[in-house]
């Protein structure tokens, strides 16, 4: 997923890999300083930089505690902030304009999928008849696990191969 040039062309022009999407949905709308299982696993962290007096990228492992791990939560900083709207009613918010963006766009993603390896296919969804196997709308708001985000590429690939057997 993180070297997946699917994901960084269908995710945008602005540079986001999968593997950032992913990261984000989750500190965004899952990850909370108040529910542990939703951090406790995140104790170990890799830590790359370039060492001058080496003149070369070393990466290390850090350990972090369960005070850092917290303050580290998005529910943590937003109680830091004065924010006049509760964080759950803005990720609500944040959801649905989301969800608003995507199925402002869904002939473009649809053809996005579908072009250039499979013309019918993408002619199928740009007329409005069939649908994706998948709940792309869903998983382009907030996946769930890492691998439903594949199911996007895996259709993706999936009728690639068979448009090349179609046209063989």
């Amino acid at each position: 997923m993180q070297n997946s040039v699917f994901f960084n062309k269908f995710l945008g022009r602005n540079g986001t890999s999968a593997k950032e999407f992913w990261f984000a949905c989750e500190f965004l709308f899952v990850t909370r300083a108040s529910k542990r299982q939703t951090w406790q696993d995140a104790h170990l962290q890799r830590q790359s930089y370039v060492d001058e007096m080496l003149g070369r990228r070393v990466t290390r492992t850090i350990e972090l505690s369960n005070d850092q791990l917290r303050s580290m939560c998005l529910d943590s900083i937003w109680g830091l902030v004065d924010f006049r709207m509760p964080l759950e009613l803005f990720c609500t918010r944040l959801k649905a304009e989301r969800r608003k963006i995507i199925r402002a766009n869904k002939r473009q993603i649809w053809h996005y999928l579908a072009l250039p390896s499979n013309r019918p296919t993408a002619a199928t969804f740009a007329t409005g008849i069939g649908a994706f196997p998948v709940d792309y709308e869903s998983l382009l708001v907030c996946p769930a696990t890492p691998e439903e985000m594949m199911e996007l590429a895996r259709y993706r690939v999936m009728h690639s191969a068979d448009a090349l057997e179609v046209a063989a």
